[in-house]
């Protein structure tokens, strides 16, 4: 079985200090699989020089002249993606290339294929640990299975899978979490593989 076609989409709000570092780990990971790919820069309204470095390192550039948010800004990329196979990914280099690149290897077993975040830049403080211990909590009680992480933003799906969803699913930063919600709640293979989280590069929106 060959390699799936994808179409990586990231959404981007002033994320001009990791932008161009993103695009182009992403690049040199996927083109050393051999596959056919593309990749999407979602600019949603930056008011830094995200769109220009975007550019010049090669991406495709879309979005909003403001603001719309994260949910929007992956449903934008989504609709223009050209491939069967959508990866999403941050823009502040959180998330690894190289698990990018796991994901795509496995990605026709499943509907959907999550990274799920390990290490101390995720865990952060007590506070949020609780917080998301408490929403992963509420996740598994809801669809009767466990989910190791219900809103991580580094994931492969169908995209024709997930267009059947977007009525129902936020235009802010919920997005994911309501994806894999409905998803997993719907029956379709939804799978989990750990993954280096990364400290984030400029300022958390």
């Amino acid at each position: 079985m060959g390699l799936p076609t994808v179409s990586v989409v990231i959404p981007a709000f002033n994320e001009e200090s990791a932008v161009a570092d993103v695009v182009n780990e992403y690049r040199e990971a996927l083109s050393e699989m051999g596959g056919e790919f593309e990749i999407i820069v979602v600019d949603d309204g930056s008011t830094d020089g995200t769109r220009t470095a975007a550019t010049n390192a090669g991406a495709d550039v879309i979005g909003p002249p403001s603001n719309m948010g994260y949910g929007h800004s992956l449903r934008r990329g989504i609709r223009a993606a050209r491939h069967e196979w959508v990866l999403i990914t941050d823009a502040d280099d959180t998330y690894p290339a190289t698990t990018a690149a796991r994901l795509v290897e496995i990605a026709e077993h499943y509907d959907m294929v999550v990274a799920a975040r390990t290490g101390r830049h995720f865990h952060g403080p007590p506070t949020r640990r609780l917080a998301r211990w408490l929403l992963i909590l509420l996740a598994s009680f809801v669809t009767g299975r466990h989910i190791p992480d219900v809103n991580s933003g580094l994931r492969i799906f169908r995209r024709d899978a997930v267009l059947r969803y977007f009525d129902i699913l936020s235009t802010g930063f919920s997005f994911s979490t309501g994806l894999t919600l409905a998803m997993i709640s719907d029956g379709l293979g939804v799978h989990f593989i750990s993954s280096e989280y990364r400290a984030r590069e400029g300022k958390s929106k």
